[in-house]
């Protein structure tokens, strides 16, 4: 007798794929109990959905509770336009309405400094001549010279913040 052949059928899903699926929504549902309630309320997820992630938020932070409140909000997000979600997450992320102007300016600026270091700094001077040198390069050399990330992290913030202001001010 022979055994069905699933393997050439169109609509057959495997049981790993259906796990990786499951495990996807799952991971975009963790990601939704990250949003603000202002953004939830933009996305189009039904109001099941919309509850169970307000009252993860309300959970303590016991892992048990947490990790079975995920799971039924991936249960949940089956039957959510995941496609859908996670265009207008990424729309929010890169170019809606959520970053202004001058952030995106000053990350690409701070990136080009933090890569390139004094030539870096002096393309980011072309281009924001009212941006203090002495102060970046300070900055930078406080970045270089960072003992632990947390430093680190600190010093690249402030620079940020100050090409932001720069930006802004222009």
């Amino acid at each position: 007798m022979d055994k069905p052949d699933f393997q050439d059928d169109e609509d057959f899903i495997s049981k790993t794929q259906r796990k990786k699926e499951a495990h996807e929504q799952q991971e975009l549902g963790e990601r939704l109990t990250q949003l603000s309630e202002t953004v939830l309320k933009t996305l189009p997820i039904s109001d099941r959905l919309h509850a169970a992630i307000l009252e993860f938020k309300r959970l303590p932070p016991k892992r048990g509770a947490v990790k079975r409140q995920l799971q039924f909000i991936g249960k949940l997000m089956r039957k959510s336009d995941v496609d859908e979600i996670l265009a207008i997450l990424d729309k929010q992320a890169h170019g809606g309405s959520s970053a202004p102007p001058e952030k995106e300016t000053a990350k690409r600026h701070c990136k080009v400094i933090l890569e390139e270091g004094d030539d870096g700094i002096q393309q980011v001077l072309a281009d924001l001549p009212a941006l203090d040198r002495q102060q970046v390069r300070q900055i930078q050399r406080n970045i270089l010279s960072a003992g632990n990330e947390a430093k680190k992290a600190a010093a690249e913030q402030r620079l940020l913040d100050l090409l932001i202001e720069t930006c802004r001010n222009q």
